[in-house]
């Protein structure tokens, strides 16, 4: 499963430069040959996803905050709901929060799109026990 993740892009969307910058680093320590992508603005980011700017079949693991200025986490996910669905099997989720508040994530778990939520930082075995 390792191998695979190596061909796994990666993509990160939050807008704190210092959690960006953390999990990057997490990322690139874990599976150093993943392509990581960053993006502080979910429209951004969701602009990306819909112009296909990848290219490829690869699957991609997006880690997504809650929230955000412009478009949080859950305007995302409503947002990506509309997207084809032969877009949106390339992709699984994550919602990488701060936040505690029970009604954020009971939100994120049961959104379809959402694989599970994780509480801020990401941590190396956080990572290698999602990703396995």
């Amino acid at each position: 499963m390792i191998e695979e993740l190596q061909k796994y892009q990666l993509i990160l969307i939050d807008d704190n430069s210092i959690d960006q910058m953390l999990h990057r680093k997490i990322i690139e320590i874990v599976f150093p040959a993943a392509s990581v992508k960053l993006f502080t603005e979910a429209t951004t980011a969701l602009k990306h996803i819909q112009a296909n700017e990848d290219g490829t079949p690869h699957h991609t693991v997006i880690f997504l905050d809650i929230q955000m200025p412009v478009m949080n986490g859950f305007q995302f996910l409503e947002a990506f709901h509309l997207l084809p669905e032969d877009i949106k099997k390339l992709y699984t989720i994550y919602i990488v929060s701060s936040s505690v508040n029970q009604f954020d994530i009971s939100k994120a778990k049961n959104n379809p799109y959402v694989k599970d939520m994780i509480i801020k930082p990401l941590t190396k075995e956080t990572l290698l026990n999602l990703l396995h």
